[in-house]
């Protein structure tokens, strides 16, 4: 079958990998491949089908990592293939299989979902959750796990200085002299460098780290805090077996996805924008977001 699909094509035709689906769909059972027959009635995009043929094809390959780059290569059916414009294509076909829960994206990884796990997908996605969950994991992460302390060093005299944490204009805890607070890419003026200038300007106790934005941050946050309540409100003992399953497996993709906004926050933080006393700092970028912030602070304690 997949000699047939290229043999009219010219020389330069290489068999992309979601052919060896088509090859092979009169042996998959109907219940296994119906989410590929509802896209074929609902989806517009060609490409995209195309694409959840392949990520059909390598979902039970756990040792294929299935990040774009990877899918991409997987869906190159030419040797003169454009590249850029490929990548841009597959890039465009995911986003579509996402956002219509034929696929779940976890970090950089996409998977193809069955009925069950697309009907489980869909009911985490309509969970509610509230933006100040989405605040109180920013501070979990950032402040208790990448900057742990809650006093930084002098290192020119070795004293300890309090500071009191705030994110995206909440206070954390009590407040202190010192003020070290980090703008997210979910704080509605995140883009405003003239704001940020004006809210540090003659007010020398403040230090302010804005990250850069990131496309899938907000979105990973919503999910993994939706995930887990989800979880957590439907875990009973009278759950089937094959509901049992899928939301340990949830919950072992949630652990993933923490692990992931941890390091992808810490990287975030080492970018981050800095501004005291009116002005943006030149800082070059850390790859370690705790180091740049206790370098940030010692100029914080000598303006205070």
């Amino acid at each position: 079958f997949v000699a047939q699909r290229i043999e009219n094509k010219d020389h330069n035709a290489i068999v992309s990998f979601e052919m060896l689906f088509e090859g092979l769909r009169s042996t998959i059972r109907g219940e296994l491949q119906s989410a590929i027959i509802l896209a074929e009635r609902q989806l517009d995009s060609e490409f995209a089908i195309r694409v959840l043929k392949a990520l059909f094809m390598v979902k039970y390959y756990s040792n294929f990592k299935t990040t774009t780059r990877n899918i991409s290569t997987l869906m190159i059916d030419d040797i003169h293939v454009d590249i850029k414009a490929h990548d841009r294509n597959v890039v465009e076909a995911l986003n579509l299989l996402e956002n219509q829960t034929y696929v779940q994206r976890n970090g950089d990884l996409y998977e193809f979902l069955t009925d069950d796990e697309k009907d489980i997908e869909q009911e985490i996605k309509a969970t509610d959750i509230d933006d100040s969950q989405v605040t109180a994991i920013f501070k979990e992460i950032i402040f208790d796990e990448i900057i742990r302390d809650t006093k930084i060093r002098n290192l020119d005299n070795k004293q300890d200085y309090e500071f009191t944490s705030k994110i995206d204009g909440s206070i954390l805890g009590r407040e202190k002299e010192l003020v070290v607070e980090v703008i997210t890419p979910n704080f509605k003026d995140h883009d405003r460098e003239d704001f940020f200038k004006s809210q540090t300007m003659g007010y020398n106790t403040l230090l302010m780290m804005v990250l850069p934005n990131d496309e899938h941050l907000l979105q990973d946050i919503r999910l993994y805090l939706k995930t887990d309540k989800y979880i957590r409100q439907n875990q009973t003992t009278s759950n089937k077996d094959n509901v049992k399953r899928l939301l340990f497996e949830k919950a072992q993709q949630n652990t993933l996805r923490r692990s992931s906004l941890s390091v992808l926050l810490g990287r975030m933080l080492g970018a981050a924008d800095v501004y005291m006393n009116g002005m943006k700092q030149e800082m070059t970028i850390s790859s370690d977001g705790k180091n740049k912030l206790v370098i940030a602070f010692q100029s914080l304690i000598k303006l205070a």
